[in-house]
């Protein structure tokens, strides 16, 4: 029986418990690490379905808002 390890979903549950550890601590000198894992999670991820999918939707999002907040400053 051989057995193996998502390394996108491993970084997803040290991102989690690093998280829910930096808000209750407010604050820790590992930051600039934290920074770092979270860059590499998003490396791995973004080639899938699920991270192409969230780009899309963050896209749309962000377009939408800068639309809107530029309709709202144009006179």
């Amino acid at each position: 029986m051989s057995m193996s390890i998502n390394v996108a979903f491993l970084l997803a549950v040290v991102i989690v418990l690093r998280l829910r550890g930096h808000a209750l601590t407010g604050g820790r000198p590992g930051d600039l690490l934290m920074a770092g894992v979270v860059l590499l999670f998003v490396v791995l991820v973004v080639p899938t379905d699920l991270g192409q999918w969230v780009i899309d939707f963050v896209s749309t999002v962000v377009g939408g808002l800068a639309g809107a907040v530029a309709d709202l400053l144009t006179p």
